[in-house]
């Protein structure tokens, strides 16, 4: 774990539901391992797969999606996102229990 700074555990997943892997069938896996685990944040790219499986699991999982996060605020509570095609920007807050995000990785700085 040396080589990721902050990571204690690294989840694989194998599935034969893998092998052509698309949104849903990684979201289904996804919320099984959400709910065995009791993770509360839910971090995928802002790619247009994590664009397609956040807010499935969302959808499996009765909870709101936050997508294209800019900077996180306020210890983790807000976040900002782009609006209006990227013209404004917005800071947003969840009351959901498990915080699904996209984050565009462009907008953080790399981990040493």
């Amino acid at each position: 774990m040396k080589k990721y700074p902050g990571v204690s555990k690294i989840q694989v997943a194998k599935n034969d539901l893998l092998d052509n892997a698309y949104g849903q069938c990684v979201a289904l896996i996804a919320q099984n391992l959400i709910e065995a685990n009791g993770y509360d944040n839910v971090i995928a790219a802002s790619s247009s797969f994590g664009k397609d499986v956040v807010p499935r699991i969302g959808g499996l999982m009765d909870l709101q999606a936050i997508t294209d996060i800019i900077q996180i605020k306020d210890g983790g509570n807000q976040f900002v996102r782009p609006i209006y095609a990227g013209n404004a920007l917005c800071t947003v807050s969840t009351s959901d229990k498990i915080k699904l995000m996209t984050v565009r990785g462009t907008n953080f700085e790399k981990v040493p």
